[in-house]
């Protein structure tokens, strides 16, 4: 069974599963991405979301970042492989997700699944904080604006915001403050397009060619 657990500074979650749970899950993604019928103006942006967290699963299935000998909540003795996602990427590759499922069919068993991600995500967040865990709830529930064509950046900016601010309580409390970046038409989600727009002039450029600028951020503290 797949489990999200917060990590202990509150950055993100590790996602935790058997290897089977975790090739389930895998292939889960990869049903909802790089195929043609999701090739519509707006889909390289979440192509790239899709792409990053395909790997954070594939890795922990590979045993190549976590490992436990045992499941992390049960105690039961079968070994559990993981990975740690900041939960602004976890947020955007479920919304991200949740917009490609709506241009094909699913079955019953990808709906289970995608519940079950939402579901053990928000388990998450309230085991770490019920306070900012309440205020990210409309997040958890399409608050992100998928369609958006610059989506990646979008996710990038807010991403490097949080981790500057060092993780905590005090952080994850503010994060919904943050992700009002991604939702559509909103004060917070005009300026920073405006922004995108007017960087891209100037750096004469398109802006799904630009980057963000993250070099100040410590990606690698202690999560």
């Amino acid at each position: 069974m797949l489990y999200i657990l917060p990590t202990k500074r509150g950055l993100g979650a590790t996602l935790w599963g058997t290897w089977d749970d975790l090739d389930a899950l895998y292939e889960f993604i990869g049903r909802f991405r790089g195929e043609e019928r999701f090739y519509v103006k707006d889909s390289e942006t979440r192509e790239k979301i899709l792409a990053s967290f395909s790997y954070d699963v594939r890795k922990a299935q590979e045993s190549a970042r976590l490992k436990s000998t045992k499941s992390p909540v049960t105690g039961e003795k079968i070994p559990y492989l993981g990975n740690s996602v900041s939960w602004v990427q976890f947020l955007f590759a479920l919304a991200a997700l949740r917009y490609n499922m709506q241009m094909t069919e699913v079955t019953k068993p990808d709906v289970a699944l995608i519940l079950h991600l939402e579901y053990q995500l928000e388990q998450a967040m309230y085991s770490y904080d019920p306070a900012g865990a309440k205020t990210l709830q409309p997040y958890l529930a399409g608050a992100i604006y998928a369609g958006n064509e610059y989506l990646y950046l979008f996710m990038r900016s807010i991403d490097a915001d949080y981790f500057r601010m060092g993780g905590g309580k005090t952080a994850f409390r503010r994060l919904s403050h943050l992700l009002k970046r991604a939702s559509f038409m909103t004060k917070e989600y005009n300026d920073h397009a405006e922004h995108l727009e007017k960087e891209a002039k100037r750096l004469n450029c398109s802006i799904v060619e630009m980057d963000i600028n993250d070099g100040d951020v410590n990606y690698d503290m202690d999560w």
